[in-house]
């Protein structure tokens, strides 16, 4: 069967760029081949885990990924989270995974930035105020 994993993603992307949006859409739902997309860098990442669903951003800024299944083999979860930074414009995205042994990982992705999310453990009665400091140093 192999390592399942589970997808959260959310955010708020204020502004982004629609036709790359709807290209990488028609890979993932096999509208288009990968290897005819117009955009260069569409043709040399993986989106195993992804194919079948689509990244949806709604009218008020939130981001989605319309899926039947958000658990599945995500492979090269990078690759996505680099296209993502460089189809927003303005905004974030926060995309996690959590593994079927509990490993957890992520990404902030801002305009042409990703950076990795680590998970961590800390006593309840600190949770409240690293969340703050988190929330102010990525402006989310």
């Amino acid at each position: 069967m192999g390592y399942e994993i589970t997808i959260s993603i959310g955010g708020k992307v204020n502004k982004y760029n629609k036709e790359k949006l709807e290209e990488l859409n028609k890979i993932l739902t096999n509208e288009i081949e990968q290897e005819d997309s117009k955009e260069e860098k569409f043709r040399s990442k993986n989106f195993t885990g992804f194919y079948g669903g689509k990244i949806v951003i709604y009218e008020n800024g939130v981001i989605d990924f319309d899926s039947k299944n958000l658990r599945g083999h995500f492979y090269d979860t990078d690759d996505m989270a680099e296209v993502l930074s460089e189809i927003i414009e303005d905004g974030y995205i926060k995309m996690t995974f959590l593994g079927e042994n509990g490993e957890q990982w992520g990404y902030f992705i801002k305009p042409n930035k990703v950076e990795f999310l680590e998970p961590i453990l800390v006593p309840e009665n600190l949770k409240r105020k690293i969340k703050e400091i988190i929330d102010k140093e990525l402006g989310s």
